[in-house]
């Protein structure tokens, strides 16, 4: 293992994934789309059962650690059944770091498979 370029581990704070996401894009969207992608979201909260008073927050916790861009061939085997429109497009390959703290609150909404993946990293440790 290597030292994520973040600096960033799972402690007793938070937990640290880093993910790949490959996707297929506008070409003309690739650098929106990454700012979207680690904006500040604005979010109302009351409760996970909608039970306690509203509270505003602003957060985000998606970094984007590495980008490359490659052109698409729309004729190829793989995509030519696809429909792209006459746009050029480029396959947008990402690795991303997401950091989750470590409260009850955001362990209530942390997916299972986040749940599994650090369950196996900690026994790997």
């Amino acid at each position: 293992m290597t030292t994520p370029c973040t600096g960033r581990f799972t402690d007793k704070e938070i937990d640290v994934v880093q993910f790949n996401v490959r996707l297929v894009v506008n070409v003309t969207q690739v650098v929106p789309f990454m700012e979207e992608l680690c904006s500040e979201k604005p979010h109302k909260f009351r409760g996970f059962f909608g039970d306690r008073p509203e509270q505003n927050y602003v957060h985000n916790q998606i970094s984007v650690l590495e980008s490359s861009v490659s052109p698409l061939d729309k004729e190829s085997p793989v995509h030519e059944l696809y429909r792209y429109g006459d746009l050029p497009v480029v396959e947008l390959d990402l690795l991303c770091e997401y950091v989750f703290d470590k409260t009850p609150e955001f362990e209530a909404i942390k997916p299972q498979q986040i749940k599994d993946e650090l369950a196996g990293d900690q026994e790997d440790n």
